[in-house]
């Protein structure tokens, strides 16, 4: 009976032996999971703060490129003013200038109608016979 109970007893040793390299075994393999795992986060640790930082900086460029459409936007209006006030003031001065125009010519038929009276009065003061005749022709 003291054979059996050796061979229970190696038998014991060799599950427990076993049980060890086990538990070392996955362990061990538990443990370079743990590592490539840790990697892995501090990777995407990394690639996210690279997002956040490219996030962050197309944010602004947003921010900066929407205040400087919205300048130039006003600046548009303001030059739409402007041209429609200009726009209005030629056509003022389109319509004063006709009138001027206008006046300088029935100004100028005035002075040349009184040239001639003084010039028909002239040449009958002279020759008061050809001055009528003159005056028909």
């Amino acid at each position: 009976m003291s054979h059996p109970s050796l061979t229970n007893r190696e038998a014991n040793e060799k599950n427990s032996d076993l049980n060890n390299q086990l538990t070392v075994s996955g362990r061990r393999k538990l443990e370079v999971d743990l590592q490539t795992l840790q990697q892995e986060h501090e990777e995407l640790q990394r690639e996210l703060r690279g997002s956040t930082d490219k996030s962050k900086k197309a944010s602004c460029e947003l921010a900066r490129v929407g205040e400087e459409l919205r300048l130039e936007q006003e600046h548009t209006i303001h030059l739409e003013r402007v041209k429609k006030c200009l726009e209005a003031q030629i056509k003022d001065m389109s319509s004063r200038l006709d009138e001027d125009e206008q006046m300088a010519l029935k100004g100028g038929k005035k002075i040349i109608q009184k040239l001639i009276i003084k010039c028909f009065a002239c040449r009958l003061a002279d020759r008061p016979d050809k001055a009528l005749i003159h005056a028909f022709y």
